[in-house]
């Protein structure tokens, strides 16, 4: 399976944000979107070939039982997603998977938590979104919009009130673009029972520190 990269840190978003996690890094995504921070997961010719083997070897030596697939684009690489998703699970493994939103999810692998963008207006990438997923996402999972100005929060906004998620919803402002403040104040006044979700690892660490 093409690997982009894997390691030991906290989650840095989300409802999960703070618990140590390994995470699983898939290489390429077929999407381009503006506010990408991960770009060097894009190419599909770069990354890794990593034999199933030493994937759960490197896994298995954090000694967590939390384990965060994502990309580049995990659900791009579906049979090898598959394969990971069932080994992983064999072990007993809690399992988070973060998708862009422009596939269909695969109900059929045991994930515990998806995480699911909807790309909004100013990403470039609104075309791909797969809105009929949004009602098929369960209590414990997690529909996510990042935001670059009021225009997609209201676009978010609209989004909630067609499909009526039952998961939870997190907005995040896109880093450097929108400040938390603004955000968190449209979020308290107009989506109270959403979540402000900031990326606690670019706070911790540098936001163009890899691995962390």
């Amino acid at each position: 399976m093409k690997i982009s990269e894997i390691f030991y840190s906290v989650q840095g978003e989300g409802s999960w944000v703070g618990y140590p996690m390994a995470f699983i890094r898939f290489q390429g995504c077929p999407f381009r979107c503006r506010w990408c921070d991960s770009e060097y997961t894009l190419d599909f010719h770069q990354g890794e070939e990593t034999p199933l083997e030493e994937v759960m070897r490197r896994v298995e030596a954090f000694g967590v039982k939390r384990a965060c697939i994502t990309g580049g684009e995990p659900l791009a690489h579906l049979r090898d997603f598959k394969t990971l998703v069932l080994a992983l699970k064999e072990l007993g493994y809690w399992l988070e998977v973060e998708t862009s939103g422009g596939y269909r999810l695969p109900w059929d692998s045991p994930v515990d938590c998806w995480v699911m963008d909807i790309k909004c207006p100013a990403s470039d990438m609104e075309k791909y979104n797969k809105y009929e997923e949004l009602p098929r996402l369960r209590p414990q999972d997690q529909l996510k919009f990042v935001v670059v100005d009021r225009a997609d929060f209201e676009f978010s906004l609209d989004v909630l009130r067609r499909y009526r998620p039952k998961c939870q919803v997190l907005f995040s402002p896109a880093f450097g673009e929108l400040q938390p403040d603004v955000l968190a104040d449209w979020v308290k006044r107009d989506a109270p029972e959403a979540r402000l979700s900031l990326q606690l690892h670019k706070y911790i660490w540098s936001p163009a520190l890899r691995g962390v």
